[in-house]
């Protein structure tokens, strides 16, 4: 992309222009995927780290300056998502291994498994008010696993409406979960 047009976009797009993001998704969410494949072993999380850099981008549209990449800034993001994802996945693989050499209290694995069946019953209470057609995308992607594409596919639109649906659905989930807990 050239720096005229980098300009131009970014400038549409700090306007809220669907359109220059939809161009920007296109045009960099294969390059975001096959960046993150490079790090992370799974599609799932490749996607998902396309997914957030998005979101990303969207949120903190007015915040980009128009004078340098927008490249740049995308990459940052991916690149600081997929550091985080290769940390947690150190950590959760530190603390399975710490577990496994102690001798395991059984209350503290039945505490815990009673906690999380309690969140997920509160999760899908909070999906189930999602607008219907929200709904039906936020499940196609988190419980059936289909990529942004399948999805868009499968109803008809395009994969940044999948992308806002998305969003959308998890800020919502988000807001809900904070104001119960």
């Amino acid at each position: 992309m050239s720096d005229i047009e980098n300009k131009w976009i970014v400038i549409d797009l700090k306007k809220a222009d669907s359109k220059a993001f939809e161009l920007l998704y296109k045009t960099y969410a294969p390059r975001i995927f096959n960046f993150s494949k490079k790090y992370l072993q799974n599609n799932e999380d490749c996607e998902e780290i396309v997914q957030i850099t998005f979101e990303a981008l969207w949120k903190n549209k007015e915040k980009l300056d128009e004078n340098r990449p927008v490249s740049t800034y995308i990459y940052s993001i991916a690149k600081n998502w997929i550091i985080y994802l290769l940390r947690k996945e150190v950590y959760k693989k530190a603390f399975i291994e710490y577990i496994s050499h102690q001798k395991a209290d059984l209350s503290f694995v039945v505490d815990n498994q009673i906690a999380f069946n309690e969140l997920n019953k509160i999760l899908e209470e909070v999906i189930n008010k999602l607008p219907k057609r929200r709904k039906l995308i936020y499940n196609m992607r988190r419980k059936k696993g289909y990529s942004y594409k399948e999805i868009a596919e499968k109803l008809s639109i395009s994969e940044s409406t999948v992308n806002t649906q998305i969003t959308k659905s998890i800020e919502f989930i988000k807001k809900k979960i904070e104001k119960i807990h």
